[in-house]
């Protein structure tokens, strides 16, 4: 199984260098079958960066420029211009670990079921919190990958294409919350986190500099909503890497 992966970007340039830097290095290439970079307008050099890093993929990858203003509209643009059966959505402010997507596609081959798989780790989730006939531990012992079942999973993640059939339903919206609720409005979608959770983390919640300063200057710019920072019960999320 292949995927295609698209990646969103908007201003947040010291993001996207880090960001890039371990999709590059963290992916299985092998299981991408093409790669398309939006870059929704930046003013901060971040095209420049975006167009330097393209040619280092080992995919075929196409940079597309836009003015959309939101990221459900780049999804949407995205799958007007045909897309696999199965896409992954990551955005700027994104570190993925080694075998996120090796993860990820074993699980959608073990539940070919799943519509949407959604990948960011939720901080301080507990066992008994995830609707599963399996507990978390059980999974990690075995090896294998599973999903909790939930109304609705993050925009980032991995999404089955022809869900997205009814298109015009998702056009007057414009924020991953929407996009969830979107979601919650689909019963009949089979929407799930990874079991055992992806240590995948944010680069606009961690707590220290030059990332905590970062994310309040692009706050103030209005170029991400503000986020709250992982506390130290998620300091697990992300301790295996550093810049």
């Amino acid at each position: 199984m292949k995927v295609d992966l698209i990646y969103l970007a908007r201003n947040r340039r010291e993001f996207t260098v880090a960001s890039l830097r371990s999709l590059i290095a963290n992916t299985t290439w092998s299981l991408v079958s093409s790669l398309t970079i939006y870059d929704d307008g930046s003013t901060d050099g971040t095209q420049e960066v975006l167009r330097d890093a393209a040619c280092q993929f080992e995919t075929p990858t196409v940079l597309r420029q836009t003015l959309f203003g939101n990221p459900v509209a780049v999804m949407l643009d995205f799958l007007r211009t045909g897309a696999a059966g199965w896409f992954a959505r990551i955005d700027n402010n994104v570190i993925v670990p080694p075998g996120w997507l090796e993860r990820c596609v074993a699980t959608i081959e073990m539940h070919p079921q799943l519509d949407l798989l959604g990948i960011e780790a939720p901080a301080g989730t507990r066992e008994y919190e995830l609707e599963n006939v399996m507990s978390v531990r059980q999974y990690r012992d075995a090896g294998t990958s599973s999903y909790a079942r939930c109304d609705a999973v993050g925009a980032i993640g991995l999404m089955r294409a022809a869900v997205f059939q009814d298109r015009e339903s998702l056009r007057q919206r414009s924020t991953d919350e929407d996009f969830a609720d979107w979601q919650r409005q689909r019963p009949r979608l089979v929407k799930g986190w990874i079991l055992p959770p992806i240590k995948l983390f944010l680069l606009d919640r961690l707590p220290h500099d030059p990332w905590s300063g970062l994310s309040r200057i692009y706050a103030a710019r209005g170029w991400q909503r503000p986020r709250k920072s992982y506390g130290p019960e998620a300091s697990a999320l992300w301790a295996w890497w550093r810049p």
